[in-house]
């Protein structure tokens, strides 16, 4: 069993340091790429509306009950939407598709967001864990299926990548 671990990781090492693996380049290159909050919004704690405060309302008898009662519990949920923006430099080897809310808002970003997520999710339950429980701690206690699993997800990861990435963003 360590024998087999100890191959899997040097295939994996291999595999990355393959020179020209444009994946990686791409990877990297979206350090280049200027991500910045835009604004708040939808802001609650414990059911409070902070926008209606920050807007100059003030806290009323049922406000300051829920906050009190939340407190109280030790429970104090918090809720909001984060708006970011993001811009891709002219050069940068990133293609704008992968950081375009625009391109996601078509019918073919819609489809690719929504199919990803439902193939996401059904790959999750059908290897019985998503990739990182089974490459952190499949791999760690010598899982065999977690190597299996892992080895198909890094497969599927290089063909989605080098064979239908291109030609969905062709």
């Amino acid at each position: 069993m360590p024998r087999l671990a100890s191959l899997s990781v040097a295939l994996l090492g291999v595999l990355l340091t393959i020179p020209g693996c444009t994946t990686l380049q791409q990877l990297a290159s979206l350090q280049n790429v200027e991500f910045q909050l835009d604004r708040v919004s939808n802001a609650y704690v414990a059911g409070v509306d902070l926008d209606r405060l920050r807007g100059g309302g003030s806290l009323g008898a049922l406000d300051l009950a829920r906050l009190g009662t939340a407190v109280a519990r030790d429970d104090v949920p918090l809720s909001f939407v984060l708006h970011v923006g993001a811009e891709n430099p002219d050069g940068n080897s990133v293609p704008a598709q992968l950081v375009s809310w625009a391109a996601l808002a078509t019918p073919v970003g819609a489809l690719m967001g929504l199919g990803g997520g439902f193939l996401v999710g059904f790959g999750a339950r059908w290897a019985g864990g998503c990739t990182s429980g089974h490459a952190i701690s499949g791999l760690a206690d010598l899982q065999v299926p977690s190597l299996v699993a892992v080895i198909g997800f890094f497969g599927g990861g290089l063909v989605v990548t080098h064979v239908l990435l291109p030609l969905l963003l062709a």
